[in-house]
């Protein structure tokens, strides 16, 4: 399991290699038989934990695992933030790392359990089950907590035959493309040509075939309609150090380089400053902002950015 979440990683940025987003999907299931129908257990004597413990709990295991694995090797640089940038020990840096892996991981038990409690005598219906599932959970993962939206399997198709599909389907859709397909290979291998006496199977094969032969296609489609009006952009870099950005003493030096670089760039029709640019909050930074943003205004540019910002509780009174 930890094994299958790990290439999940590796088909993703910076590695690239896409091709094992659906053989993470394949060793899931050839580990764990999450497709294989649900017998239920009838039988006289068996007390219902046994039930509980075979059905549910050992099932949401190998989802955790698996969500071990993934987020163990992609989302391991939350130790760089929290100890380089955080000033925290490494003893106490990795154990939040791994706390915090560790609850991701929450996300695919769910996913699994719901997956064996739900599951049929059905190969093909388990088949969609798993499908729909996955693109859920990843779905409310995006959510949750304001959101963890990382490692989707569909991020690894930017340059692939289902980049086709991106302004169709989205992320998700990618996601159910890429773990259908896993799923097609998986039933493929563990039937062999006894695939062809189902034809349920058959038709959901056909139909991830023919989702990978169309997206090409969606290539050559012109989403976009030409305006004949171009527009200029400048993406601004201040390349201040995150240790030295937040510092009160680094304050003035960053809104004057932001100051000068913007200025460079007035002849753009869009200037677009990295996140959080400004060390304040909203409120700290409204005189300069107003006040660049009147000069901008008179140059007829726009600025983007990202800047937090505090309210304060109706309650409590206390800021968040």
């Amino acid at each position: 399991m930890l094994a299958a979440g790990a290439l999940q990683t590796l088909s993703l940025a910076p590695f690239n290699i896409w091709v094992v987003g659906p053989l993470s999907v394949v060793l899931l299931l050839w580990a764990s038989q999450a497709l294989s129908p649900n017998h239920r257990d009838t039988e006289a004597g068996k007390s219902s934990s046994q039930n509980t413990c075979k059905g549910i709990r050992h099932p949401a295991w190998h989802g955790y695992f698996f969500g071990l694995g993934l987020f163990l090797s992609g989302a391991s640089w939350v130790y760089i933030s929290i100890h380089t940038y955080g000033y925290a020990s490494p003893p106490l840096a990795a154990s939040l790392t791994l706390v915090f892996v560790a609850g991701l991981a929450l996300f695919h038990a769910l996913q699994f359990y719901l997956m064996f409690r739900l599951k049929g005598p059905s190969l093909s219906l388990n088949a969609l089950l798993f499908v729909a599932l996955w693109v859920l959970s990843d779905a409310f993962r995006s959510v949750f907590l304001t959101g963890f939206p990382w490692l989707f399997l569909g991020y690894g198709h930017l340059e692939t035959p289902l980049a086709g599909w991106i302004p169709v389907l989205g992320v998700h859709g990618l996601t159910a493309i890429t773990v259908a397909s896993g799923v097609v290979l998986y039933l493929a291998l563990q039937l062999g040509t006894k695939l062809r006496q189902q034809p349920k199977l058959v038709a959901i094969t056909s139909v991830v075939v023919l989702l990978w032969l169309v997206g090409p296609l969606l290539n050559q489609v012109k989403w976009t309609t030409e305006t004949g009006k171009s527009l200029t952009a400048s993406l601004l870099q201040i390349n201040i150090p995150q240790e030295l950005k937040w510092l009160p003493s680094q304050r003035r030096k960053t809104l004057a380089l932001l100051d000068e670089m913007s200025r460079e760039n007035w002849e753009s029709d869009i200037i677009v400053w990295p996140e959080t640019a400004i060390p304040l909050l909203f409120d700290q930074a409204l005189p300069y902002l107003d006040r660049l943003a009147e000069e901008a205004k008179q140059q007829h540019i726009n600025i983007i950015t990202g800047i937090p910002y505090r309210q304060t509780d109706p309650v409590t009174h206390e800021h968040t």
